[in-house]
């Protein structure tokens, strides 16, 4: 759980930059971001903010080893409100709007070879979704720090104690 907490609060960048200057203008736009936690949790994400205050995140996050035999790719949509305060932006009034898991391993899984695999990934879906719904839902504060003008990394209050030190695996850049 505090794993997927802590690549849930990193799917959606946050703002914060003492060395380059910023406006709202130079976070509107679409930014491809990666993540990784560690050898077995890491996400890729396509980040939208809007002139709106809105935040549209499609996240992919890969769960274990593909060579694992529990493997998971879980694919999430949401949509979020967002607001810029000095070097902060808040998030809130999250939904997702889409939650889907696969194991691409799990035939390999004898114990669940009487179980039909796609009623199995509903379950599981089902049990899941709801705890990635109250982390969306719960909105989250942070930092982003400017590395250029199309290249970010993020820090969270609560989640980081700082900005990542490993930025090639840890970073927003601008999609073009």
């Amino acid at each position: 759980m505090l794993k997927r907490m802590l690549l849930l609060g990193m799917i959606v960048p946050l703002w914060a930059n003492a060395e380059i200057p910023f406006t709202k203008q130079d976070l509107i736009g679409k930014w491809e971001c990666k993540v990784l936690i560690d050898d077995d949790f890491r996400s890729e994400s396509v980040v939208e903010y809007r002139n709106d205050n809105i935040i549209t995140d499609n996240t992919v996050l890969y769960s274990l080893s593909e060579n694992d035999d529990l493997y998971q790719i879980e694919k999430i949509q949401t949509l979020s409100k967002y607001k810029l305060d000095n070097d902060k932006i808040s998030y809130y009034d999250g939904i997702v709007q889409s939650y889907k898991i696969d194991m691409p391993n799990y035939d390999r899984i004898t114990a669940f070879a009487n179980y039909d695999k796609e009623l199995m990934l509903v379950i599981k879906e089902a049990m899941e979704r709801p705890e990635i719904e109250q982390l969306v839902a719960k909105g989250a504060i942070g930092r982003i720090r400017f590395l250029d003008k199309n290249t970010y990394i993020t820090a969270f209050e609560s989640i980081d104690e700082d900005f990542p030190t490993d930025i090639e695996n840890n970073h927003c850049k601008r999609k073009i």
